[in-house]
């Protein structure tokens, strides 16, 4: 039939436009379109000036189930290990196994939408983590700027990279610097920078990730961005050694 990949992409763009406004689910899950719905995709599809053939909706239907297996399949290939436990979202977030788990007993319209869903949420948070990359560098280069003690830079790296406790930072940092910290100067510096990391979190996230946070959500980013911090440490130092 001469289908080609830039058919495959031009029906699932119309796919998610169309069937994104009239997105039906049944207890939480998404549910095949309608045979209205495909019309419209096919319509859409055919009336596009950069479609190559003319296709009816079950052409587009097959096409788009295909499609969507290959994608799943790509995604959550069969014995795949994913390292990463702890999201970075909030704490109604699913880790990347729970993910693939709910899908076990899907329809191809289910495995669509969660592929989607999956890559969207890849992309997200690599969106946050080099915002979080360039926040911990300014940070660390300037910390007068966050009125964060001079030794940030240090207090960070041993709570997330070493993973040490409060008091043998301040002993370690004492003994480098032989500038005198306490644990509690250690613990508030670490209360100052979650603080000061989701309060710049927020308007970035509004703009870049178009999450309309409001203000009174600086309290539950303030708690995500512990876990953020470890899983950007841990992975840094084992780039590094790679």
């Amino acid at each position: 039939m001469g289908e080609t990949l830039e058919n495959y992409l031009l029906a699932w763009d119309y796919y998610k436009e169309i069937y994104a406004q009239a997105k039906i689910k049944t207890d939480g899950k998404i549910q095949e379109p309608s045979p209205e719905i495909w019309q419209k995709i096919a319509a859409a599809y055919n009336s596009d000036s950069h479609s190559t053939i003319k296709i009816n909706s079950a052409t587009i239907t097959r096409w788009l189930k295909d499609a969507g297996q290959a994608i799943f399949d790509y995604l959550f290939p069969q014995g795949k290990t994913i390292s990463l436990q702890q999201p970075l979202g909030g704490e109604e977030s699913s880790t990347r196994e729970e993910m693939i788990e709910d899908t076990d007993h899907d329809t191809p319209w289910q495995q669509l939408e969660a592929a989607e869903n999956f890559r969207e949420s890849q992309q997200n948070h690599q969106k946050i983590l080099a915002w979080l990359r360039a926040e911990i560098s300014q940070i660390c280069q300037q910390p007068q700027q966050a009125k964060l003690h001079p030794q940030i830079q240090l207090i960070l790296e041993m709570t997330y990279g070493s993973g040490l406790g409060q008091v043998a930072i301040a002993a370690k940092i004492t003994e480098i610097t032989t500038v005198v910290i306490k644990q509690y100067q250690v613990s508030r510096e670490l209360d100052k920078v979650y603080r000061h990391l989701a309060k710049k979190f927020l308007p970035w996230a509004s703009e870049n990730l178009h999450i309309p946070f409001q203000s009174h959500d600086r309290e539950v980013i303030s708690k995500a961005i512990e876990p953020w911090l470890t899983y950007y440490y841990q992975t840094s130092a084992t780039t590094q050694e790679d």
